[in-house]
């Protein structure tokens, strides 16, 4: 159910636009069903925290640049940045294709790769993902406001549900 709020959330930008936060590297984009932080890289490539109001709950995702994945598969990619190398699984998800990239690889350890772009605020990250044919792609991301935007996101998201307690 949360995957299917983060997709329509993430539609939900692209069609009726949202209020934007920069924070560096980082830009945090908020409306009424989710509040997410993302970085691009020169090639298109993508690397966002994403919020849902409804379920309170978060996911992390990555969005190679021109490199497709199947719904549902399941992909490991290497990161390296923050004085830390280490794999991740993800699974491939459709987000929406309002930005160009209807699929993304959700992280699934999340708290793991938390503590490694913590780590990173302010340096660079790098991801590698296999393409199929006995090559990786890399993409690498600037990571100088994670902590601000990763912050804000969930203060937003904190302050959402305070505001529906009262």
């Amino acid at each position: 159910m949360f995957r299917r709020i983060i997709t329509l959330g993430i539609v939900v930008f692209c069609l009726i636009g949202s209020s934007l936060a920069h924070a560096s590297d980082w830009v945090v984009e908020s409306n009424r069903d989710i509040t997410e932080a993302i970085t691009r890289n020169s090639n298109g490539s993508a690397l966002g925290y994403a919020c849902s109001r409804a379920s309170d709950e978060c996911l992390f995702f990555f969005t190679p640049n021109k490199l497709k994945c199947t719904e549902g598969s399941h992909y490991t990619v290497l990161i390296n940045g923050g004085n830390h190398n280490n794999s991740q699984s993800t699974v491939c998800r459709r987000l929406g294709a309002g930005d160009g990239h209807e699929f993304a690889n959700v992280f699934e350890n999340s708290n793991d790769l938390r503590k490694q772009l913590l780590d990173a605020d302010d340096s660079t990250i790098g991801i590698a993902r296999g393409t199929g044919s006995d090559e990786f792609t890399v993409s690498k991301f600037g990571m100088r406001g994670f902590q601000s935007a990763f912050d804000k996101v969930n203060r937003q998201r904190g302050d959402r549900n305070d505001r529906n307690d009262r």
